[in-house]
């Protein structure tokens, strides 16, 4: 009885072989595309670039009757709904205003120094970022990173009860 033997030769790939090789990176060019686009949702993802400093700002004026006054202070917090040893984040304005003590408020960016991402959370006197866990205090130190500097401090008034920028 004989057999008879095939020899397949290296340069040329099996039969099929050459049918699934497309198939097979068309189908790695999907899955790295959907992870790809994926990385940019979810709650901890980077904030928006902050808009361009303004210039120098003009004094406000009084405004003729029935026209809103230029440069007008902004109310963003009332004093009352400021726990003490608290605060709040205003993530559409990107602050986060907090009241360390009875007598004391700051308003600092909500932008952690970190890597951009909005901090979160204000509670038990730590303002919190999610994306890697960077923690401040109320004032706006650093208490625990990976960010190494503190959050930027805003100017603001308070009048009334009521913070203004």
């Amino acid at each position: 009885m004989s057999t008879t033997s095939t020899a397949i030769s290296s340069s040329e790939p099996a039969p099929g072989l050459q049918a699934r090789r497309p198939v097979l990176c068309g189908a790695a060019a999907i899955c790295v595309t959907a992870v790809g686009g994926c990385a940019g949702y979810g709650k901890g993802r980077p904030a928006p670039p902050p808009a361009a400093p303004a210039q120098a700002v003009p004094p406000a004026q009084v405004a003729p009757p029935g026209q809103a006054a230029v440069n007008a202070p902004t109310p963003i917090a009332k004093l009352a709904d400021l726990p003490v040893g608290g605060g709040a984040v205003l993530a559409d304005r990107q602050l986060v205003v907090t009241r360390p003590t009875a007598t004391e408020v700051r308003v600092l960016s909500a932008v952690c120094t970190h890597q951009g991402c909005l901090v979160d959370s204000v509670a038990n006197g730590t303002i919190s970022c999610p994306c890697h866990g960077s923690a401040f205090s109320l004032t706006g130190e650093v208490t625990s990173g990976p960010a190494a500097q503190p959050l930027p401090a805003r100017q603001f008034s308070v009048v009334d009860g009521v913070v203004t920028l």
